[in-house]
């Protein structure tokens, strides 16, 4: 009975004893360094210290930055010993953007951007800093220019959402520079971005519209049919990739 009981008191005491710290009532209390069991963050406000909400939420794998205009402190040095794998701007500052990807570029790969509300019109020169991007979303960003994909590396997925106007992809990328998929919305005008099939090892285009068009389609299917890799086109209603909230 004493062995039952003796195994049952350690069982109880292993998860205080790696959850909480005992103080000198014999009370438990929180232990701060060991807060950290959420997978994603919203952080949110004109001014954040980034690094110290990464000190303290280490096991962070989705950031989300909204409204951030400055950013007071972030470095390579907390991402590099994070979990972070997507980053999310909504809304936020160029430098602010500089800075988190910049930090972040010392792992070279990162799994998700998705940057929504581009006001200068240009992608953000610091994607270049990447080996790969897996995914990135442009959403909500007016017209855009994406002449900055001639300095990129690679990409996955390139998705171009809603209230996004791009007019022509580039002529020229990096050598060795490959986009797997391709997916965006068309309007009722216009099929494809001019020299969608110039873009290196391009294999999946995925179109969706809110409106559907016939016309915008039949347009695009035909463009899109001049892509030399082309393996799968996709239809959608609307566009799904990236939708995870």
């Amino acid at each position: 009975m004493k062995f039952i009981l003796y195994i049952l008191l350690v069982i109880i005491s292993v998860p205080l004893t790696v959850f909480c710290q005992i103080d000198p009532s014999r009370k438990p209390t929180f232990n701060p360094k060991r807060v950290p069991f959420t997978m994603d963050i919203t952080c949110e406000g004109s001014t954040i210290n980034l690094d110290d909400t990464l000190k303290k939420y280490t096991t962070i794998e989705i950031l989300r930055l909204k409204n951030v205009k400055y950013i007071v402190s972030t470095s390579s040095s907390v991402f590099e010993n994070s979990h972070v794998n997507r980053i999310h701007f909504y809304g936020c500052s160029k430098e602010s953007i500089s800075k988190v990807l910049t930090a972040f570029s010392i792992k070279k790969y990162i799994q998700e951007i998705w940057i929504k509300g581009i006001s200068w019109g240009a992608l953000p020169e610091e994607l270049a800093l990447f080996d790969k991007i897996y995914i990135l979303i442009v959403d909500s960003s007016g017209r855009l220019n994406l002449g900055g994909l001639t300095r990129l590396k690679a990409i996955g997925v390139l998705s171009i959402h809603d209230s996004t106007e791009i007019d022509e992809f580039p002529n020229y990328y990096n050598p060795g520079f490959r986009m797997d998929s391709l997916d965006m919305l068309v309007d009722s005008t216009n099929g494809l971005p001019h020299n969608t099939e110039k873009i290196p090892g391009l294999k999946h285009i995925g179109l969706g519209s809110f409106n559907f068009k016939s016309s915008a389609f039949t347009k695009a299917i035909a463009e899109a049919a001049r892509c030399p890799h082309l393996q799968a086109l996709r239809i959608f209603s609307e566009l799904q990739i990236g939708r995870a909230h």
